[in-house]
């Protein structure tokens, strides 16, 4: 995709456009993040555990207005990460997607599939089940 990528793809799930999220064309689907958001410079997000202990403050309003993750060293080399929380969350939803993602795959390979009729035949039943039951 790299860094030309400008062309909104439609949701999945509706017709709008969007820039971040999964997306799908009529063959794959992806992954796509918002390349306008500003990442920190992997140049300006590594700093040692010194500064992180004598300007912590400071690095996590840093990082809470500019959504970036921080590397943090000792003796030299990248020990720890430290990322804000919409990054954090975003992370997350990617592993949690993409996992999602591995496993249809491997069912697919597996035969381990339904057609859309009995997926769909299942879920009616299942909804009535719930709908008779007694509370």
């Amino acid at each position: 995709m790299g860094g030309n990528f400008r062309r909104p793809y439609r949701n999945c799930i509706g017709d709008s456009e969007v820039r971040t999220g999964l997306v799908c064309d009529l063959n794959s689907v992806y992954i796509v993040v918002d390349i306008d958001e500003e990442p920190m410079k992997p140049s300006t997000s590594v700093r040692p555990i010194s500064y992180l202990k004598a300007h912590a403050s400071r690095l996590i309003r840093d990082l809470a207005s500019r959504r970036g993750t921080l590397i943090v060293t000792h003796n030299g080399h990248a020990r720890a990460v430290v990322q804000d929380i919409h990054t954090f969350e975003r992370t997350q939803e990617t592993l949690a997607l993409l996992k999602m993602l591995t496993r249809s795959q491997q069912n697919v390979r597996r035969g381990r599939v339904k057609s859309l009729d009995t997926t769909f035949a299942s879920l009616a039943q299942r909804i009535k089940g719930f709908k008779n039951e007694k509370i």
